[in-house]
């Protein structure tokens, strides 16, 4: 049996290490539900979408958001091929 995935208080697992991805995929899904991240995070809402400066440098920073959440909840080795992401959704 694998070792339980521990969290962080926001609900973002820490140190996923690529073992029972549907609980990892689960808990993120939930977490992004909670931040109200979902539409970036499924590609519904995109940058090139929005049509005032005000909206998409609000998301830009759910962008970042996103980065530091899913960067953050892998062990650094991970991080390392895929912090040269520039948005969260890539």
């Amino acid at each position: 049996m694998a070792k339980p995935l521990k969290y962080t208080a926001d609900g973002i697992p820490k140190n996923w290490d690529g073992r029972d991805w549907q609980t990892y995929k689960w808990a993120m899904k939930t977490v992004f539900q909670e931040k109200k991240l979902t539409e970036i995070v499924g590609g519904s809402i995109v940058k090139s979408g929005l049509s005032t400066a005000e909206k998409k440098e609000e998301f830009d920073g759910k962008q970042t958001q996103i980065m530091r959440m899913v960067g953050t909840s892998v062990p650094p080795d991970t991080l390392h091929q895929i912090r040269d992401k520039t948005t969260g959704t890539e």
